[in-house]
């Protein structure tokens, strides 16, 4: 999802674990049941601003995620 998003190209998902941590609902894509639905509201973003968004997701993002949930085992 995460490099489809970086592409510019939304993600269209049901409300799951995963796509509800990633997807910015009107922003890099939409949740939803009805998959048709979805999509077509997903064809209504632009990709450029996908792109915009996605950008929170970079390594140095995945990076401060990982270090911040590390779990000393001293």
């Amino acid at each position: 999802m995460i490099e489809a998003m970086a592409c510019g190209t939304p993600v269209a998902a049901y409300p799951a674990p995963g796509p509800l941590d990633v997807v910015d609902i009107g922003k890099t894509g939409y949740l939803g049941e009805d998959l048709n639905y979805v999509i077509s509201c997903c064809l209504t973003l632009d990709r450029k601003d996908v792109i915009i968004h996605s950008q929170k997701w970079s390594w140095e993002k995945a990076w401060e995620i990982f270090r911040d949930n590390m779990i000393s085992t001293k």
